[in-house]
């Protein structure tokens, strides 16, 4: 829990809380869960769950195993069919 700025690709395989920053990606696997009040990121990959705020470099993938609860802004977003997806 807390903020985490790094300037490499993050895979989230386990639960993660709070603000995340970095420039180059975030892959959130199968059974990741991100609870986050910001989620920046170059490209954007996501398998697990994720509830909170997406900002993000296009693309964004959505895949069907994704189940995203919140808001999300970019220019670009892939969305598979299947992925669940509740804005708020």
């Amino acid at each position: 829990e807390g903020n985490l700025e790094i300037d490499h690709v993050v895979q989230v395989l386990g639960t993660l809380r709070g603000t995340v920053a970095d420039t180059h990606g975030t892959i959130v696997g199968e059974k990741g869960l991100v609870k986050a009040e910001r989620l920046g990121a170059g490209e954007l990959v996501i398998y697990g769950r994720v509830h909170g705020r997406l900002k993000g470099e296009p693309p964004l993938f959505f895949v069907p195993t994704l189940a995203f609860y919140g808001t999300v802004e970019t220019p670009w977003i892939v969305i598979e069919q299947g992925a669940t997806l509740e804005s708020v």
